[in-house]
């Protein structure tokens, strides 16, 4: 309903074999090109609209924004003398064509900042690393590697330009880098009761330590990024230690007989994201933790599909920062996971009622293969009342018995502070097109409302691409989606899905399908309810050897206002 295009090409990569240039010495380059744009996004802030009269009418016009990311890496990686050392060559370039208002730092005086409005931000960086490793120490337990890279001052890439610079290019200073990663696999057997024989706690751990020299960051630099070198801390030593930890529970079951062994299942495995502390940030600060984001996941075999993970912003405000506080805030909680009649769960019911179990493969044979994967083809591929995305009505069960998952989403931001500019952008706006003009659809707006609402579409906001500009906030979503599919007769299959919106407090729409095998025919009958009682049904019967011979029919009902 919109002229936005989102354009992601061209996109190429080589990769080559490792040649070999002598006994000795062995190099392996690659090339990957990258290139990404966003055209005529609706904007959003205080230069949203144009205004101007018409006649004695004040009218408004809404403006459109484009941007580019353009990315070429460059990888030249030898090995010589049994060493290796990694060459790359980075250039990125993108390019935010809106108007925005930045704080800029005074050169002068940094402890003042002014407002100064941009027609567009455009950022070009070009970096280089390099480094190698020593031969591994206590490969069986330790797994100590040296290593010695040269790294770039503050974090930030080699060389940068912005509008900041005015278009200058400037570059930080390079130094030395020395460590070591060690990486200890630790294991624990324990007793098992019941059925299990054993028990086994494995924990995964890589420590890595590094020590950098501290060296000055030029004033230019900071300059073209909008950085206050007043309690700027990316200049300093380094002197850290980061951790990564990973933990798994096994349980290995009792075998059958003497001549099998005993199936070994996953409990639990709990993953965490890396995690550094800094000796000498500590000394500065009083505070030595560098790592903002950190994160957890959980799977186990006890659920087929489960996984969840859990992610926290640990500060408040920026890391390179003196002012930062600790102060930890939840920022997603994602779960999903799928069951149906075999897995091991209900199997152990069946036991215990003395049933007979079913199959212990877990993967089953499709209902219906062949042919009719044409039709489902035709069928996932016509829009229905306008979205694609109700097609999800016709994902039609795939087994003889039932299956059906759970998918829990929660998303949030951290709350803004101090007296920059928010921008809140609200996802609805993206279904105003249903509202009037020639797409006006009361139905079809509901369900872009609830598609919205719960999974945003389209592209990002553009912004700026320099510290300092407004902050883009979008709210906060907290989500419950369940899909089952089911046969009620051999030849009668249905589905159901709903999904429940924590933040409005109701249920998006609800999609029923059924299905009828008539032996070379298919019919489909499709219900779909929306929130505030619109509702459509469908009807779809066509070959399965040529799906073009159907017949379809289509109705809906809008609720009258005031009713």
């Amino acid at each position: 309903g919109r002229s936005e295009v989102t354009r992601d090409f061209p996109n190429f990569s080589i990769t080559t074999p490792t040649l070999s240039l002598g006994e000795r010495f062995d190099w392996t380059p690659s090339l990957r090109v990258s290139n990404r744009e966003q055209l005529k996004v609706p904007r959003n802030g205080e230069f949203a609209y144009r205004y101007n009269t018409v006649g004695a009418t004040l009218d408004s016009t809404r403006l459109n924004s484009n941007s580019r990311s353009t990315t070429l890496d460059f990888g030249t990686p030898f090995k010589i003398f049994g060493f290796s050392i990694p060459l790359n060559l980075t250039v990125a370039d993108a390019e935010n064509n809106t108007p925005v208002r930045i704080q800029v730092v005074d050169s002068l005086n940094p402890e003042v900042r002014n407002d100064r409005i941009f027609a567009k931000t455009f950022r070009t960086t070009v970096d280089w690393s390099t480094g190698f490793s020593l031969p591994q120490l206590l490969p069986t337990t330790l797994k100590l590697a040296p290593q010695v890279s040269i790294e770039n001052v503050g974090g930030g890439p080699y060389w940068i330009r912005t509008e900041q610079s005015g278009g200058k290019y400037v570059h930080t200073s390079k130094r030395l880098s020395y460590g070591a990663t060690m990486s200890p696999t630790i294991y624990g057997l324990f007793p098992g009761v019941g059925p299990v024989e054993r028990l086994r706690h494995t924990i995964t751990t890589s420590v890595n330590y590094r020590y950098a020299p501290a060296t000055e960051v030029s004033r230019e630099y900071l300059r073209a990024t909008n950085t206050n070198p007043i309690g700027y801390l990316g200049d300093l030593a380094a002197n850290n230690v980061t951790l990564s930890l990973s933990q798994v529970l096994e349980a290995k079951l009792k075998p059958k007989d003497s001549v099998t062994e005993g199936k070994k299942v996953k409990l639990l495995g709990v993953n965490f994201t890396p995690l550094s502390y800094d000796f000498e940030r500590k000394k500065k600060t009083g505070q030595g933790f560098t790592t903002d984001d950190f994160g957890m996941s959980f799977n186990s075999d006890l659920l087929p599909g489960f996984t969840a993970d859990m992610h926290w912003s640990l500060f408040q405000g920026s890391v390179l920062s003196d002012t930062s506080k600790f102060k930890p805030f939840r920022t997603s909680i994602n779960a999903s996971f799928s069951v149906n009649g075999n897995s091991g769960i209900f199997g152990a019911l069946t036991r215990l009622l003395g049933r007979a179990v079913p199959t212990s493969n877990p993967q089953v044979e499709r209902l219906n293969a062949g042919p009719t994967d044409a039709l489902e083809n035709r069928v996932a591929s016509t829009p229905i009342a306008g979205v694609t995305g109700r097609n999800r009505q016709y994902n039609l069960p795939q087994t003889q018995g039932w299956q059906a998952s759970f998918v829990f989403s929660s998303t949030r931001q951290r709350p803004p502070v101090g007296d920059g500019q928010v921008v809140t952008v609200d996802p609805l706006e993206y279904c105003q097109q249903f509202q009037t003009g020639p797409q006006a659809n009361p139905f079809n707006y509901q369900t872009c409302v609830d598609q919205q609402s719960v999974n945003p579409v389209g592209p990002d906001p553009i912004g700026s691409l320099t510290p300092g500009g407004p902050f883009i906030r979008i709210p906060a979503r907290e989500t419950l989606g369940m899909n089952t599919a089911f046969h009620i007769t051999p030849k009668w299959s249905a589905t159901w899905g709903t999904l429940y919106d924590f933040q409005s407090q109701g249920f998006a729409s609800h999609s029923v399908t059924l299905q009828r095998e008539l032996h070379d025919w298919r019919a489909i009958f499709a219900f779909t309810r929306a929130p505030n009682g619109n509702f459509a049904f469908n009807f779809f019967i066509a070959l399965n050897a040529q799906p073009d011979l159907k017949f379809q029919f289509d109705r809906q009902t809008y609720r009258q206002s005031g009713q």
